[in-house]
C-alpha cells in the first residue's frame, strides 16, 4: 500500500505531463484569424484642424519586422467627430500578415503634403479581439518639449510681434492671453479663432428655449470639431456630453465638425436640444 505522501507525489507530477502536453498543443496550433482590432479617432494638423476630403491623410501601421498590416485614409462624414479606424488583422497565433494581443505596433501618418511622421500613436499595443481604442492623432514636432508644434509657435509668435500687443523686451508666451478674451493664444490657435483680436473667439451666439426643447447656435470654424457639454452647478461643474440634432435632421448625435472646404471666418451653427424637465442647465461648446 502506497503511503499518503508517496500518492499526494504521483498526483503532482501527473498534473505536469497533462499541463506540458497542453502548453505543447497550444504552441502548434494553426493560426486562426479573429475579428480585428480597431484604432480610431480623429486626426488633426498642428492646429488641431481636422483632415477631411480636401485634405487627406494615410495612416499605416507596422509590426516589429517592419511588415504593414493595415492602412486607412482619412474620411470626412458630416457630423462625425471621428475621421479615421484603422483596423488590425487579428491571429490566435503568430502568422504572417496578422499581429497577435499585445503586439506592439508602430503607426505612421502621412499628410496631404507628402511627409510621413512616424510613431504618432504612444503605446500602440494590440488589444483584445473585437475591441476599439480611440486615439486622437496630432501631427506636429515638438523638438523642444513645450507640448507645442515648433512651427505653429513661431508662426503665433510672428503674428504676436506684428500685433498691437507685442511689447519691446518681453518674450512671447503662448499661454498668456493677450487679447483679453479669456482664452489663451494658444487655445485660439487650437479653436481657429484670432489670438490678438478680442472680438474673435468662440462663443455662443444666441440660445432660445421652447417647449418642444431648445435652440442654441454658436461660431464653428472650419475644420473643427465641437462638443455640447452642460452642467446644473456652476459651482462645483461636472460637465457632461449633450446629445442634440442638427437642423433638418432627427438623429441625435453628440459632436458636430465643420469641413475645412467651408472657408470664411465665423460659421454660425445651431444645435437642436432634448425637452427636459427639472432643474435648470448651463450648457458649453467645446471645440476639440
Amino acid at each position: 500500500m502506497k503511503s499518503p505522501l508517496t500518492s499526494y507525489f504521483f498526483l503532482l507530477l501527473a498534473s505536469y505531463f497533462v499541463g506540458a502536453v497542453v502548453a505543447a498543443n497550444a504552441a502548434t496550433s494553426t493560426p486562426v484569424a479573429v475579428t480585428p482590432y480597431v484604432f480610431t479617432g480623429r486626426v488633426m494638423d498642428a492646429s488641431h484642424a481636422g483632415f477631411d476630403d480636401s485634405r487627406v491623410c494615410s495612416i499605416s501601421a507596422y509590426d516589429a519586422k517592419g511588415e504593414r498590416l493595415a492602412a486607412t485614409k482619412t474620411v470626412f462624414r458630416d457630423g462625425v467627430r471621428d475621421n479615421y479606424a484603422l483596423r488590425i488583422p487579428l491571429a490566435t497565433a503568430p502568422a504572417d500578415s496578422f499581429a497577435v494581443q499585445s503586439d506592439v505596433l508602430t503607426i505612421d501618418a502621412t499628410d496631404d503634403s507628402g511627409r510621413t511622421w512616424s510613431g504618432v500613436v504612444a503605446n500602440a499595443v494590440c488589444g483584445a479581439a473585437g475591441t476599439v481604442r480611440r486615439v486622437d492623432i496630432v501631427l506636429g514636432e515638438d523638438l523642444d518639449g513645450d507640448h507645442i508644434d515648433d512651427a505653429l509657435f513661431e508662426e503665433l509668435r510672428d503674428q504676436w510681434e506684428a500685433s498691437d500687443y507685442w511689447r519691446a523686451g518681453e518674450t512671447f508666451d503662448p499661454n498668456a492671453d493677450y487679447d483679453g478674451d479669456g482664452v489663451s493664444t494658444i487655445d485660439e490657435a487650437y479653436a481657429g479663432t484670432n489670438p490678438f483680436e478680442a472680438n474673435d473667439v468662440l462663443r455662443i451666439i444666441d440660445y432660445a428655449h421652447a417647449a418642444d426643447g431648445a435652440r442654441l447656435t454658436f461660431g464653428a470654424v472650419a475644420g473643427r470639431a465641437y462638443t455640447l457639454v452642460s452642467t446644473t452647478n456652476l459651482t462645483n461643474a461636472i460637465w457632461k456630453e449633450e446629445p442634440f440634432a442638427l437642423p433638418g435632421e432627427e438623429t441625435l448625435g453628440k459632436s458636430v465638425t465643420v469641413p475645412s472646404t467651408r472657408a470664411g471666418g465665423v460659421i454660425p451653427t445651431t444645435l437642436y436640444l432634448l425637452p427636459t424637465e427639472g432643474e435648470q442647465r448651463f450648457f458649453r461648446v467645446r471645440v476639440e
